[in-house]
């Protein structure tokens, strides 16, 4: 998956990478600080209900996880560089990586065999399902509230 956008007179083509780490809050504001990331939505995937809201989710009500749609310049971040900062934040028992290819999924695999090795090997890898975008007040959650969480416990952080 693959869309256009403008930056400065040049269009660029940005990839989409999609990650499930457990609260999507936190690894909202792990990718958006990359350079080659253009766009971070927090949201909800892998599941079969249409349309879940937030409080389905987090409840167990939907099969859906809290993920993260990452749309990313290639030219100047790789795959390979996402999958690095998604193990570095991610919960390994609530995570998943959604590939949109099949290239993304073999980096993904590679990426998990050597991430076994010091976190287990919980995460799920699978095709990207239907992103139901989270509702406007979980966007950008950390940049309006100086709050992220990690393991779905919500931290104050100093910025």
């Amino acid at each position: 998956m693959s869309d256009m956008r403008t930056d400065k007179g040049q269009e660029v083509s940005l990839d989409t990478a999609v990650f499930a780490g457990g609260c999507f809050w936190h690894m909202e504001d792990a990718f958006q600080k990359l350079d080659g990331v253009s766009t971070v939505y927090a949201g909800y995937t892998g599941g079969v209900m249409k349309d879940p809201t937030y409080q389905q989710v987090i409840s167990h009500a939907t099969d859906h996880l809290e993920a993260v749609e990452v749309h990313y310049n290639p030219k100047v971040i790789t795959y390979n560089e996402l999958l690095q900062q998604f193990w570095k934040n991610a919960s390994p028992a609530e995570a998943a990586i959604f590939y949109t290819s099949t290239e993304q999924m073999e980096l993904a695999e590679a990426s998990r065999k050597d991430a076994a090795k010091r976190i287990g090997n919980a995460t799920k890898i699978t095709a990207a399902t239907t992103f139901y975008k989270a509702e406007e007040e979980h966007q950008d959650y950390y940049e309006r509230h100086g709050m992220a969480c990690i393991v779905n416990k919500v931290f104050r952080l100093g910025r």
